[in-house]
Formats: structure tokens, sequence, C-alpha cells
């Protein structure tokens, strides 16, 4: 149908000679048409060229995110096409974001300290002050 469109457009741009041969308005108004034509079938085809690389971006992120029901979107997408690609990206990807970003609503798990070693004497006894007296020998006789 398109191939359609652009035969008519470069139709409509080489005029139908036959008709505008009593009048110059033909010949422009087939000109107008024939270059509005090209230029709707060139933003169609720029438009389905980023379809379909939105398409194929969000079936590449789908086969690497790892998530619940990865195979019923990998279906869905090549079934559906770009409207399943656009349902992931809403429904999958806007909602879990990059793997490996941290989002505002994400906090890092908290810090544990492991616990501390246990010392050689417990905690309620006091340490002797200083250094301990050497024992008392009694003099030899």
């Amino acid at each position: 149908m398109f191939s359609f469109l652009l035969s008519a457009g470069f139709v409509g741009l080489a005029g139908n000679t036959a008709l505008a041969a009593n009048n110059d308005y033909g010949s422009t108004a087939a000109a107008s048409i024939g270059i509005g034509l090209i230029i709707f079938w060139l933003i169609f085809m720029l438009i389905s060229i980023l379809f379909f690389a939105f398409w194929i971006w969000m079936l590449v992120d789908c086969v690497k995110r790892d998530f619940d029901q990865k195979v019923l979107w990998i279906i869905l997408i090549l079934v559906l096409g770009w409207i399943g690609a656009i349902a992931y990206y809403f429904v999958v990807r806007r909602k879990n974001g990059k793997a490996s970003e941290i989002t505002p609503t994400q906090t890092a798990p908290p810090v544990v300290q492991p616990p501390a070693l246990p010392t050689s004497t417990p905690p309620n006894q006091e340490e002797p002050q200083g250094s301990p007296e050497p024992p008392v020998v009694p003099p030899a006789v």
C-alpha cells in the first residue's frame, strides 16, 4: 500500500501532461500532491524505524532482565509488536527501573557492626591497678 502511495506521489510529481496541457493549475496541484505524498512517506518510514528500534530495545531488555513471567512478556512483545513493547515499558521496565541503578525509593541495606571480641576479664570485674606484687619469700635461717 505504501509503495502505491510512493508511486502515486511520483506520478503526481510528474503530473498528467494530458490534463495539465489546458491550464497550469493542474500541473501545480499534481506536483504539490506528489511532493506531499513523498514527504508523508518519508515521515512514516522514519516513525516506523523508530518503533522498530524501540521494539528491539524492549525485547533485548526483557531477555536480559531477571523477573517473574519473563517468558510471557517475551511472547507478548513478539506477538503484539510495538504495542507489546510499549506495554512492557510501562508495566515492567518503568516499575523496576534499570537493574544497576538505585531509585530514590530504594534504600541501601543497613550496615551491621560485627560483635565485639570478648575480653580476658568479664566487664563487671575491675582489673587490678598497677603491676601485681611479687610473692614474699621467707628469709632462710
